[in-house]
């Protein structure tokens, strides 16, 4: 940019600042994500998968983002409160459902974001040979399909517990 890294400082404070800046921004872009028409359980799935793919990228924000000192997750518990409403949640299923969808897409974005890749850690057990560590060998090779499946398992778990919740069924 032709920028000396310093410059950033006459922006930001300090490295928090900068990095709450740039938390805000990834949420302000999720509040601009559209949420589809449809029944309620396909709507939080979009918007749970759509959270979860501007969350992937950025896991080192995820603290601040959980943390925020500024109001820029609100328009998106906005968003998830206008899914939820017509579930007919009483004000602490309510709150119950907020948690449990934002834990799941900020936690699973954190898990997706630092865990190891799956090639790793089959090459730590080649690195190591233990005779103990054989059973794991077939686990490790159904890891990459596991992996695959995960957000998807998580994410219909929620809306399941979401909809058990509800006094309202889905339409």
């Amino acid at each position: 940019m032709g920028a000396a890294p310093m410059a950033l400082y006459r922006y930001f404070p300090d490295r928090d600042a900068l990095l709450q800046a740039a938390a805000d921004h990834v949420l302000e872009a999720m509040r601009r994500d559209p949420v589809p028409d449809g029944p309620r359980p396909d709507r939080l799935r979009a918007r749970m998968r759509a959270g979860q793919a501007n969350l992937r990228p950025y896991p080192q924000l995820m603290p601040y983002m959980t943390t925020t000192r500024h109001p820029a997750w609100i328009p998106g518990l906005t968003r998830l409160c206008e899914i939820l409403a017509p579930a007919g949640l009483s004000d602490e299923d309510l709150a119950l459902a907020v948690a449990l969808i934002s834990s799941t897409m900020l936690g699973h974005a954190v898990y997706e974001g630092h865990r190891r890749p799956d090639e790793e850690m089959t090459a730590l057990l080649d690195d190591t040979p233990d005779p103990a560590t054989d059973p794991l060998r077939p686990l490790l090779a159904g890891l990459p399909a596991a992996h695959a499946r995960l957000h998807d398992t998580i994410l219909d778990q929620t809306v399941t517990t979401v909809e058990r919740l509800a006094r309202t069924p889905a339409q």
